[in-house]
């Protein structure tokens, strides 16, 4: 009962890291999307809460998947 239990809570936090990443994928497509269409990365760091860094390495991500 109780390795029936165990299972299905490694199962939820399977579930949860999996959706995590799914909505960390949906936030850097959008600023991706954000930055192309010319919104400042001061606008960007401040709406998101993001430092400059992670917003421009989100940045250089979508190019170098491009490159492929």
């Amino acid at each position: 009962m109780a390795l029936e239990s165990l299972k299905e809570q490694v199962e939820a936090v399977h579930q949860a890291e999996a959706e995590l990443q799914a909505a960390r994928l949906e936030r850097d497509n959008l600023i991706r999307d954000a930055r192309d269409a010319g919104v400042s990365m001061k606008a960007l760091c401040s709406t998101t809460r993001l430092s400059r860094e992670r917003i421009y390495r989100i940045g250089l991500m979508s190019k170098s998947s491009e490159a492929w």
